[in-house]
């Protein structure tokens, strides 16, 4: 199962109008009974998930991803 909380920060661009300049993703993963993931695998996994994130590749400002 897995939970996301997402932070957005909204700003005024260029053009004078209300845009969001940033999103903070808090991804929550939790594995069931007898799976198990080392760091290093979880790090492939984060970076596959972020390559094809669709919020990630529809903005042109920043996009976090926070794993905690």
């Amino acid at each position: 199962m897995s939970k996301i909380s997402i932070d957005l920060i909204w700003k005024l661009n260029n053009k004078g109008e209300m845009s969001v300049t940033k999103i903070e993703l808090n991804p929550k993963v939790e594995f069931s009974n007898g799976f198990s993931a080392d760091s290093e695998e979880m790090k492939k996994v984060q970076e596959r998930a972020h390559r094809y994130c669709f919020i990630a590749n529809s903005l042109s400002d920043e996009v976090k991803v926070i794993i905690s």
